[in-house]
């Protein structure tokens, strides 16, 4: 058997043989899944970096004081 894309059902992915297709639910939410990990992801890397250029500005606040 073999995964093919849906050119009649756009967004679907289907397990088929040579002589039928059948809609694999399993593939659908594997792939959903995968995309809700990689925004989840991208999103816990934009708040990390904008805590620390906070961090960053506040220090370098603190330390331009300091020398003046």
């Amino acid at each position: 058997m073999k995964i093919y894309w849906s050119v009649n059902n756009p967004g679907r992915w289907f397990l088929g043989c040579e002589d039928s297709r059948v809609v694999v639910r399993a593939v659908d939410e594997a792939v959903e899944k995968a995309a809700d990990r990689a925004v989840e992801k991208a999103i816990d890397e934009a708040v990390e970096k904008a805590a620390d250029r906070a961090i960053q500005k506040v220090v370098d606040e603190a330390v331009e004081r300091a020398i003046q």
